[in-house]
């Protein structure tokens, strides 16, 4: 007798959508242009984001992560003080605060660039369309924070280095500049997931907005040239400093 398929997830659902943005972003992107469901990567993201902040600070040696925080504070009054108000709640706290409400937050900044790119190519891209944009090119920090979460659990000593929790990074996989020094911020804010969350936002654009892929990049990099253009000439006059 045939097996009923009614357990199946109709190829249309957002969860559909979230396992084809892996390997085929544009026929997920198809797939959510009359149903953005939005709310699933920004469920997932955040509640992900929030229990990797939780176990990050629940096993790492918060002693030794506040000497190597506020190893650059050489004032006595100063780094006393910042040590005796530095408790592992208040930063466990604000770190998970932090990453909750900062997921939404830059969705809704890149919704509106994306609502202004839609005009300067007049096309109909409205502040939902970025906002939801933005969301979708979140998923390859799915798989960061599922790695962040692996580091944590293979730390031994509890002594892990905020920056080792993303091991995709430019600094971690390749040039392992310590934090503090020239090109090392701008090094640790590239990794492959940040190339993959681009490579969405292109896709993603040239679907809903129906644009040529070369109109679709062109919108989506202006701010990425901008903003590490100008960090990049920053980290050069630091390292000749």
């Amino acid at each position: 007798m045939e097996l009923t398929k009614t357990a199946d997830i109709p190829s249309n659902s957002p969860f559909a959508a979230l396992t084809t943005m892996f390997y085929d972003p544009m026929k997920a992107f198809g797939m959510l242009s009359e149903r953005r469901a939005v709310w699933l990567p920004l469920l997932l993201t955040m509640g992900l984001s929030a229990a990797l902040m939780f176990y990050y600070y629940a096993v790492v040696d918060f002693e030794w992560l506040k000497e190597r925080m506020l190893a650059t504070v050489t004032d006595p009054a100063q780094r006393e003080q910042s040590i005796s108000m530095m408790t592992k709640s208040m930063v466990m706290i604000s770190s998970i605060a932090s990453a909750v409400l900062g997921i939404p937050l830059m969705c809704a900044i890149t919704g509106v660039y994306f609502m202004i790119g839609g005009k300067m190519t007049s096309t109909d891209f409205g502040f939902g369309k970025g906002f939801a944009l933005a969301a979708w090119s979140l998923v390859p920090m799915l798989i960061t924070t599922v790695l962040g979460l692996m580091q944590v659990m293979l730390s031994s000593t509890g002594k892990l280095e905020f920056t080792e929790l993303n091991p995709l990074t430019l600094n971690q996989l390749f040039f392992h500049i310590e934090m503090g020094k020239p090109w090392a911020s701008l090094l640790e804010s590239i990794s492959l997931a940040t190339v993959w969350q681009v490579i969405l936002l292109i896709v993603g654009f040239q679907v809903w907005a129906k644009v040529p892929r070369a109109t679709a990049m062109k919108v989506t990099l202006i701010p990425y040239v901008v903003i590490y253009g100008i960090w990049i000439a920053y980290s050069m006059m630091s390292n000749a400093a």
